[in-house]
């Protein structure tokens, strides 16, 4: 299983950190002068940073990203593109703030498939 983000496939123990204020809708009740009550329902304003995080704890990872998956990152985060956050604890449209990653050891040019750890910092939109 993997967490989407836009067109990439992300380890499903990547965590995703502030979500959990963020409501789906907003719900307004309102009284009429009649005595009804009227109920209407709006989407959550946007504007509410994420973060996706992978890290490395010495002895086990909790979630990685991949070289590429860092490279492609960076170029959503320079060219600002909208893309869909599929996590088990909510779905968001999103856009890419920053990347602040390092990759695991010392190496200097690592291949597509060397892990990173780290924070992708996320605006809802």
């Amino acid at each position: 299983m993997t967490i989407p983000l836009g067109s990439l496939a992300l380890d499903n123990n990547v965590q995703l950190r502030g979500g959990d204020a963020i409501s789906k809708v907003i719900l307004n009740i309102t009284k009429a002068i009649m005595g009804k009550t009227i109920i209407t329902y709006s989407p959550a304003p946007a504007g509410h940073q994420l973060e996706l995080v992978a890290i490395d704890k010495g002895t086990h990872f909790e979630g990685f990203f991949l070289k590429s998956q860092i490279d492609a990152m960076k170029e959503l985060r320079d060219t600002v593109q909208t893309v869909a956050l599929a996590h088990y604890r909510g779905s968001y449209n999103v856009i890419i703030t920053a990347v602040d990653v390092e990759p695991l050891g010392d190496i200097v040019n690592p291949d597509d498939d060397w892990l990173y750890f780290g924070t992708i910092q996320l605006l809802t939109v």
